[in-house]
């Protein structure tokens, strides 16, 4: 029998099962054919239990091979959803602190007009005649705002919508305001602009920032203690840009740049809430554009593992 037991490993495993049927076959042929439709049965059974098994051994081993993967995907979603809340917090902090933003017209470019609330400023086809003082731009179609920050958290709003080129942010209150100038952070400007249907943070060199539709509404956040400005798209709450980090030792003003006469840019304006502080136009609603479904919920047999 010891010749019969070795041949059984040299088998593939589809004739291991037709050769373990043989050894039970009863050694005299009276008994039973060697053909005998019992066997042949039996054969049919082992092998399709065998095929089974194999089959859920390969299954059970892909599925353990993909749970790592899927269990790193729900830890990157939950980083994911922690930086959103933590955005979500700063957003909530950063609306009690709206400015209620007007723009000086002694800073006004030649070229750009005021309406009467100074809230709004339209990019005209020739230059007026104004005083040539020293506060007032006189080649970059710029403005700034009124009100200069030196300490605190301050938030306001642009409309921006249907202007094809344009510029906002801060500036230091002692820019150079004559001749070519650079927005750049080391002259002392912290803008984003839109050129060439592109949005861009003007910083050195220049970061381009993918945006998946067009902004309507842009919010600029100054915290001026941490050195950061930030800015976000107001139609859902999303963060667009934070510029790099730099500290501040001067007062800050709301800066705006026109380089089209398409459509004027716009200041929302702020009122006093309930409790004596500024709030934007729109109050304090948050909602988001997208509802976020955890992959706990679509995996719910990973929470037992």
């Amino acid at each position: 029998m010891e010749p019969v037991a070795s041949s059984h490993f040299s088998l593939p495993g589809s004739l291991l099962f037709f050769h373990l049927l043989s050894s039970f076959a009863p050694v005299s042929d009276s008994f039973t054919p060697s053909t005998s439709p019992w066997m042949v049965a039996l054969a049919v059974v082992l092998f399709s239990a065998f095929v089974s098994a194999t089959i859920c051994l390969i299954k059970k081993l892909h599925r353990e091979k993909e749970i790592p993967s899927v269990q790193k995907e729900i830890e990157n979603e939950e980083k994911e959803i922690a930086q959103q809340l933590q955005e979500e917090l700063r957003w909530r902090r950063s609306l009690l602190h709206a400015a209620d933003v007007v723009l000086d017209p002694d800073t006004a470019h030649p070229e750009l007009f005021l309406s009467e609330d100074r809230r709004r400023v339209r990019r005209g086809p020739s230059r007026q005649s104004v005083p040539d003082n020293p506060e007032r731009f006189d080649c970059q179609p710029c403005v700034l705002g009124l009100e200069s920050f030196s300490s605190g958290r301050h938030y306001w709003e642009v409309e921006v919508e249907n202007v094809m080129v344009w510029a906002v942010g801060v500036c230091r209150n002692s820019v150079e305001r004559k001749g070519e100038i650079l927005l750049l952070p080391q002259n002392g400007f912290w803008t984003l602009e839109m050129f060439g249907n592109q949005y861009r943070a003007l910083s050195s060199p220049e970061k381009i920032v993918p945006l998946k539709e067009r902004l309507h509404r842009v919010g600029v956040f100054l915290d001026y203690e941490a050195g950061d400005v930030s800015f976000y798209n107001m139609r859902d709450r999303s963060h667009i840009y934070t510029c790099p980090r730099s500290p501040f030792s001067e007062p800050l003003r709301p800066f705006l740049r026109l380089g089209s006469d398409d459509s004027p840019l716009f200041i929302c304006p702020a009122f006093t809430g309930a409790q004596g502080v500024m709030v934007p136009e729109g109050g304090l609603v948050l909602h988001r554009a997208e509802t976020h479904h955890s992959l706990w919920d679509q995996f719910p047999g990973l929470r037992a593992k």
